[in-house]
């Protein structure tokens, strides 16, 4: 089971995974990022520690990102994207032309790594 850490900083809160996020976390993680919508304007997530992503968890976040959107606040992820969840996104066709850009702005994905 993969490791979700919260750490808040001023109006950004940070949600640092570790390991393995597989469909035994997909609870955890949503728990997680429902608190975060509620508590915080600004969620950056950095998968930098994580080592593969399946569906229920891919799902998870993009229905997070939908969910921030609507309700006008930021998530985005930070630093370097694994080769683990790269090939984790590339597995299930996950491309950012897929998302329904016009009602929650870019996929979450299409910058995934690069908001530092």
């Amino acid at each position: 089971m993969a490791k979700i850490d919260k750490i808040d900083n001023d109006n950004t809160m940070i949600l640092r995974v570790q390991g393995a996020l597989s469909i035994q976390d997909a609870s955890a993680l949503r728990d997680c990022l429902l608190k975060a919508l509620g508590s915080t304007e600004s969620l950056v997530i950095d998968l930098s520690g994580a080592e593969a992503i399946d569906l229920a968890c891919l799902q998870v976040l993009c229905s997070a990102h939908k969910t921030f959107s609507k309700a006008q606040k930021s998530i985005g992820i930070t630093g370097e994207l694994p080769e683990g969840i790269v090939r984790s996104l590339s597995s299930v066709a996950l491309v950012p032309d897929a998302c329904d850009r016009e009602s929650h702005g870019p996929c979450l994905w299409a910058t995934g790594g690069k908001n530092e």
